[in-house]
């Protein structure tokens, strides 16, 4: 009896990893491979039909913007310059703001066949306890996934944040990109080179980033080395998700490919794809900027130009996820020409967006976009 039940859960966890994946360690990135990484693991998953995990070290500071964020409300681009930090915006993925610091931050990329999660939701709670597993065989005991996108260390009350991730969706591919903290962050430099908004900790017990931020070494005393981390992650990851995960190097198509999009992440027209700077530089005699700031679960941010009977041009930004993209852009435009005393209508533009087949914006309601909107518009009319 003793021997058939051996063999039954032999044979079960056989069947439970069942499914193969790939897995590799860059040492020597940079933030432009936040950008170049994903696209050749999109390139590797769709070639061998298989989730590919990379962990990467960086050999320099840099600045991730989520790709709906304003670059010009988030990051004081002169000083990063001055300090030599890449600033680059991540493609599709959504989120907020990192700085990673070269000797204290790691990153990791996935990409996923888009039917290995039944929905977003599964995917961000699958991922978040990975993570949180990952970190406990690194050392650290109170590491914990909060909804949606972060993991934390400490009680509820009074917690540190030691990783954030977020996803994209490219063709059927998933793609995830995360920061994870292992050594002491350089604080001094991350808050003369972020613009933090007090927004940010508004619903939170920590006053500022530095009593906010967490690492393994801050955590244990230990700070792990690159092939530690890589196998903690590979380990939890292939355990939470059910997955095999063999050593891989990527393809020459796929080299290729990262060197491409290495180029579109350091140009311009890239970085500045929401820039409040670039896009309102030119206002017209008789109009005004209304800008506000809404700190809902994510983070809204809206710039709204108007002569104060109508709206000219809007442009939505903030730490969210959306999905399609094109469905965001598509709404600001609709707002143009709206009179901004017509609440009834952008309601209505709002109710539109949300109705339209596969639109997803976690931890965003309806209301949470009308309330930015017309804080905009009141400060739009008090100028």
């Amino acid at each position: 009896m003793k021997v058939a039940k051996e063999n039954f859960i032999r044979n079960f966890n056989e069947i439970s990893f069942n499914m193969k994946g790939k897995s590799m360690l860059i040492k020597n990135g940079d933030l432009l491979d936040s950008v170049a990484i994903p696209a050749s693991l999109v390139e590797e998953s769709r070639r061998l039909n298989v989730p590919i995990m990379a962990v990467v070290g960086s050999k320099i500071s840099g600045v991730s913007l989520g790709y709906f964020q304003d670059l010009d409300t988030e990051v004081n681009l002169e000083e990063a310059k001055r300090r030599g930090i890449q600033v680059v915006r991540r493609l599709g993925v959504g989120g907020g703001t990192i700085y990673s610091d070269k000797n204290s931050s790691m990153a990791l990329y996935m990409a996923i066949p888009s039917d290995f999660f039944p929905n977003m939701d599964k995917a961000f709670c699958q991922i978040g306890s990975a993570t949180a597993h990952a970190y406990y065989k690194l050392g650290v005991k109170g590491a914990w996934y909060d909804h949606i996108g972060d993991v934390r260390v400490g009680s509820p009350k009074s917690h540190k944040k030691i990783t954030g991730f977020g996803f994209t969706t490219i063709g059927n591919i998933l793609v995830l990109n995360m920061v994870i903290g292992i050594g002491k962050l350089n604080v001094e430099e991350m808050v003369k080179v972020l613009r933090i908004p007090p927004e940010k900790f508004k619903d939170k017990t920590a006053k500022g980033p530095q009593d906010y931020v967490a690492s393994v070494e801050e955590e244990t005393g230990y700070k792990p080395s690159m092939e530690e981390v890589y196998n903690a992650f590979v380990s939890s990851f292939g355990e939470t998700l059910r997955l095999d995960l063999e050593e891989h190097e990527l393809s020459d198509e796929a080299k290729k490919i990262r060197e491409e999009y290495r180029k579109i992440a350091s140009s311009e027209e890239h970085l500045y794809l929401r820039s409040s700077d670039k896009r309102f530089a030119n206002i017209p005699p008789n109009h005004v900027l209304g800008f506000a700031r809404y700190k809902a679960r994510k983070l809204l941010v809206v710039h709204l130009l108007t002569d104060k009977k109508v709206i000219k041009d809007v442009m939505i930004s903030g730490d969210f996820y959306c999905s399609p993209t094109q469905y965001l852009f598509d709404f600001e435009n609709s707002l143009k020409g709206i009179e901004i005393s017509n609440l009834e209508e952008i309601s209505k533009k709002i109710s539109e967006l949300y109705s339209r087949k596969g639109w997803e914006i976690p931890m965003v309601s309806q209301e949470d976009i009308l309330t930015v909107i017309k804080m905009a518009i009141e400060d739009a009319k008090s100028k």
